[in-house]
């Protein structure tokens, strides 16, 4: 979450170590040690687990100060993605940067450096508030999402509310059984949608997320979506 320190680059190094939520500290810590046969040296394993919230016994991370250990965990998370990338080609990707805690934001810039000498794609997602400093480098290009049009916008919106819908409830409810492109939005919802939403699909797939998790949703026969 956007409080967490390091949220954003916790998920993408458990990600690429395949650190599972049940995972013991000493696994969380085996698999971290894989990053060493990347050619990571054993202290810059134990910075990249700082970046994991996995500390290491004896790493001795805590005698640096907060500027040094910053740095020292910055620069061994982009050798450890330098190292992935220099194996096979590498997409890193990376939703509603807006969310993002500043130290992931200050993480991501630092690894973005090593966009231009690597085989490496990295995706990003935000809303057009999102202030960053990579506006200007040669190898940023950003692509527009133009508003969706209201037929498009309802389509969006009914999928939204079947997935929705279908993990609060499981894949037998009914929902899931009638299907996306057999439900049918009451007007005022449907209304409320795209004044509210204005055509961005990220508006438009968090409103409907809200209204499953405070509602209760039924399908009425003949497929007609009913919020409780």
């Amino acid at each position: 979450g956007g409080d967490e320190e390091y949220g954003l680059i916790s998920e993408l190094i458990t990600s690429m170590v395949g650190i599972k939520a049940e995972d013991s500290l000493d696994e969380r810590r085996d698999k971290l040690m894989r990053l060493h046969e990347l050619g990571l040296e054993k202290h810059e394993v134990h910075f990249v687990g700082e970046l994991a919230g996995t500390r290491f016994d004896g790493s001795g991370i805590e005698a640096f100060d907060a500027q040094a250990r910053r740095l020292g965990m910055f620069a061994a998370l982009r050798k450890a993605v330098e190292r992935l990338a220099k194996e096979r080609p590498l997409i890193l990707a990376f939703e509603d940067l807006q969310h993002a805690d500043l130290l992931s934001r200050d993480a991501l810039e630092f690894l973005l450096d090593a966009v231009p000498e690597r085989r490496l794609l990295v995706i990003l997602t935000y809303r057009t508030e999102f202030k960053h400093r990579w506006w200007d480098r040669a190898w940023y290009n950003q692509v527009v999402l133009k508003p969706l049009n209201n037929d498009d916008s309802l389509t969006l919106a009914r999928a939204c509310f079947s997935l929705e819908h279908v993990k609060k409830q499981g894949s037998g409810s009914e929902l899931s059984l009638a299907g996306p492109d057999a439900i049918k939005l009451p007007k005022k919802l449907g209304q409320v949608i795209l004044e509210t939403a204005g055509g961005n699909p990220m508006f438009i797939e968090e409103l409907c997320t809200a209204l499953v998790r405070t509602a209760k949703v039924t399908v009425e026969p003949g497929g007609m979506l009913k919020l409780g």
